[in-house]
């Protein structure tokens, strides 16, 4: 662990690249700190790491992410939603854990970090489709989000020989999205 300048403590690079092997010897070394009465900011990458190896944790992220998100003011710690992100990222007991990123999009926390977990969940995040599509229609240039048919024309027109001599290029057809 370092210590910051604000007395906060971070994951170290020595447990961050421990992690990155996929050495299953980490997971008790991460579980100690999950366990630690304020776990450092952080965990989500080291949890990304052990990559499969943090089923053995599922319980324990799932229990410090609800335990610590309980405080007050605690939906805008960057420590709960590091483990929100790695629950999202592992696609962890899909249904659980969309309830309780969902959950976290109540409370306040910030949406940049939340949407995208509740998307690599997949199709347990239904639930959250409201909160999802509250973030589009925010972020997006134009306010609203695209219809399929909006999408369909710029792929006919490159389908087209309108478009013969375009080459090389990225077509973003999101609205603004990318550029908000």
């Amino acid at each position: 662990m370092e210590t910051l300048a604000d007395g906060s403590q971070i994951v170290g690079p020595e447990l961050w690249a421990a992690a990155q092997t996929g050495d299953p010897r980490v997971v008790p070394i991460v579980a100690r700190v999950l366990e630690q009465a304020e776990p450092p900011a952080g965990l989500g990458r080291v949890l990304l790491g052990i990559g499969e190896h943090t089923a053995d944790l599922l319980d324990l992220i799932h229990r410090r992410m609800v335990e610590l998100a309980g405080r007050s003011g605690a939906a805008e710690d960057d420590r709960v939603l590091d483990l929100a992100e790695a629950l999202g990222n592992l696609g962890a007991r899909a249904g659980t854990a969309a309830d309780d990123l969902t959950a976290l999009l109540v409370a306040g926390a910030a949406p940049n970090r939340i949407v995208p977990a509740l998307g690599r969940i997949g199709p347990a995040a239904v639930a959250a489709a409201p909160f999802i599509r509250q973030y589009l229609d925010t972020r997006n240039g134009l306010g609203r989000i695209g219809a399929a048919e909006e999408v369909a024309r710029a792929v006919l027109f490159l389908a087209s020989d309108d478009a013969a001599f375009v080459s090389g290029h990225q077509l973003s057809v999101d609205g603004g999205l990318l550029a908000a």
